[in-house]
Formats: C-alpha cells, sequence, structure tokens
C-alpha cells in the first residue's frame, strides 16, 4: 500500500494524506473495509469500466466497499472538502460508502488519475487539480467550522472541548454544536468518540505500545474494545485479520 503525507504549505491545511491500495495477486475482487473517520475520503477505482468515484464523509460507521480493482484515496480535511466545491459536507455523513456517489467530481481528472503512470503523478494531479480550487474565506462560515473541527480532532479527549473553543473563537456552545449538526451532520460529542477511535485504529496497526487505548483516552482494553464492537461489529482480532487477508 502507497502512502504520502500532505506537507505543501498550501495543502496541509486541506488534505492530510493520499493512498493506493491494490488487490492481492490472483484475487479478483474483495470487500474494502472502510471505518469510521473524522475525516472525508474519497475513494477513485483505477479501472473506468468499475464502479464510480465516492466519497466516504465523516462517519460513525463502518462498512465494506465492493473493491475490484486497485484505489487510488484522498483523505481531506473538512476545510479541503469545502474547498472542492462538493456542496454540504452533512449531505455525506455516515453514508454507506458504496452508495455516496460522487457525481461532482470532474471526468478529466478521474481518467487523468486512472491513466497515470504511477501513484506519485497520480498524487501531483489530485495537488495540481486542488490549487485550482478557491481557498476557504477567512472568517466565513466554513472557515469557522473548519477551525472549530480541527480543534475538536486535536483535543478530542477533552471533555470540556466545544466550551474552550467558545471561550477561544467568542461563539457560544450553542452555536457551535449547531454548525457541527447543521454542517458536518453530527453533533460534537460524537464527532469527539468517532476522534478517538480513529486515534487508538493508528496505534492499534502500529503497535507503537500495548497500552496505545489509554493514549488515545480509553479508559482501558474493555472500553476500547467495546467501542470498537459498537463502531464496527467486529472486535479488534478480527478486524486485523480481516485487513491482513487485504495482502498490502
Amino acid at each position: 500500500m502507497n502512502y504520502e503525507a500532505e506537507y505543501s504549505d498550501d495543502l496541509r491545511e486541506d488534505v492530510d494524506c493520499y493512498w493506493e491500495a491494490s488487490l492481492p495477486h490472483g484475487v479478483e475482487s474483495l470487500e474494502y473495509p472502510s471505518l469510521p473517520e473524522p475525516y472525508f475520503n474519497l475513494f477513485v477505482p483505477l479501472q473506468p469500466t468499475l464502479t464510480p468515484s465516492v466519497v466516504k464523509g465523516i462517519s460513525e460507521r463502518a462498512d465494506l466497499f465492493p473493491m475490484a480493482s486497485s484505489l487510488f484515496g484522498v483523505r481531506m480535511h473538512l476545510r479541503g472538502f469545502y474547498r472542492t466545491g462538493w456542496g454540504l459536507p452533512a449531505r455525506f455523513s455516515s453514508l454507506p460508502v458504496s452508495t455516496a456517489t460522487l457525481a461532482d467530481f470532474p471526468v478529466s481528472l478521474e481518467n487523468a488519475l486512472r491513466s497515470a503512470s504511477g501513484f506519485a503523478q497520480r498524487v501531483q494531479l489530485f495537488r495540481d487539480w486542488m490549487r485550482t480550487r478557491t481557498p476557504v474565506v477567512e472568517d466565513s462560515r466554513a472557515d469557522r467550522v473548519s477551525r472549530a473541527h480541527e480543534h475538536l480532532l486535536t483535543h478530542h479527549d477533552d471533555p470540556s472541548v466545544i466550551r474552550s473553543w467558545s471561550e477561544r473563537s467568542g461563539f457560544s456552545v450553542r452555536t457551535i454544536t449547531r454548525w457541527f449538526t447543521d454542517e458536518i451532520g453530527m453533533p460534537p460529542k460524537r464527532l469527539a468518540r468517532v476522534a478517538r477511535f480513529h486515534h487508538a485504529l493508528a496505534g492499534l496497526h502500529g503497535a507503537r505500545s500495548s497500552r496505545f487505548y489509554l493514549d488515545a483516552g480509553y479508559y482501558d482494553q474493555a472500553h476500547f474494545i467495546r467501542e470498537f464492537k459498537e463502531f464496527t461489529g467486529m472486535t479488534p482480532e478480527a478486524y486485523l485479520r480481516l485487513v491482513a487477508g487485504l495482502g498490502n
């Protein structure tokens, strides 16, 4: 699996990373696990005769995306999704990823990504396209919601995270909560749980510490396993076996 984080000064607030996943040798199709996300994920199948590009919005649901070719993916911040011009983020909130067809995705870019010589060229093509999009206007509603969202992701383990942002930004807790519900499609407390889960998932994959779930803000291992099963319908061990079966 190819992976590259976005570090360009003009894009790093819009795009988190790029990735590419291939089918294991001899396998024609499989179900790719798509887990709860506090970001937006773009999935571009690299064979044009197959499913169209889809986007997984900020979501508390896990599902399986039918994968019948290599996938090129982009994980975007909320600010980046606003910048694409694809409409209200909430319209993709918690949709099954296989049904979230992105009708607004430019056909010319989709075709260019599919015909590119490799991962590095696809990354550059998407970067170049993003740079043609108008950045979010400072102090606009999209800017305010994006900054509140990033604050929540960074401080998801703070039980008073929205109140702290209220004090910093000057907007009321009620107003900020309404922003999350109307613009993102999820109240902040629920989104904080998704962010905590996402943080723990990175630790589960990285195995940097056997107590990664504590670093993510869980009380103990049982708390993490219970929430993992609530969000995904499977245990962490079953999920890791599923990912290992992808072969990349």
